[in-house]
């Protein structure tokens, strides 16, 4: 296999400013967050090689409740494409889907996809939608990543598909599952 530490990947994600209030609305305090603030520092301890896309900014309202919290994405981001030249390894993780994946069919990338802003609901951050057509993008994504629950909104075959090549399940404080070549 290749040795990813002497390869660049390519990191198409987004940051946020997270706004996160009680629940009167006061507001407790402001952060920058994100799927690539997270993966950067990521990579950057591991000392993996990395170049990242985004675009603006997204600024989300965070309100904390007796529940947990509830999210509102207040400036919803532009959709862009993934450069036609596209190459070698590639991560996908977004807060909506401001990352389009209609031409990942003309990219000779291996892609490593986390679904959850491809699941993700326009009025309510916490209600997830079922992604019909993750088939079209199946022959090249390598990885499939997303909690049981997003997970749980794919097409049965698809899950199947995955568990064969490699499909990542995160639980929370209670780790992961992961199946590779089915197992």
């Amino acid at each position: 296999m290749t040795n990813l530490n002497k390869q660049t990947i390519s990191i198409f994600s987004t940051y946020t400013l997270d706004v996160v209030s009680d629940k009167s609305g006061n507001i407790i305090r402001q952060q920058s967050g994100g799927p690539l603030l997270f993966l950067e520092k990521t990579f950057k301890t591991s000392n993996i090689n990395f170049v990242s896309f985004y675009n603006d900014k997204i600024n989300i309202s965070i309100q904390l409740n007796d529940h947990g919290e509830t999210g509102k994405i207040i400036n919803y981001p532009k959709t862009s494409q993934l450069p036609k030249k596209l190459s070698g390894w590639v991560v996908i993780s977004t807060v909506f889907s401001e990352w389009s994946l209609s031409n990942l069919d003309s990219i000779q990338a291996k892609v490593f996809l986390d679904v959850q802003g491809y699941l993700r609901n326009t009025s309510e951050l916490e209600r997830k939608i079922f992604l019909k057509d993750i088939n079209m993008y199946s022959e090249k994504i390598f990885c499939l990543k997303g909690t049981i629950e997003e997970v749980q909104l794919l097409p049965e075959n698809i899950i199947q598909e995955y568990k064969k090549k490699l499909l990542i399940m995160t639980k929370g404080s209670q780790g992961l599952e992961y199946y590779y070549m089915g197992k």
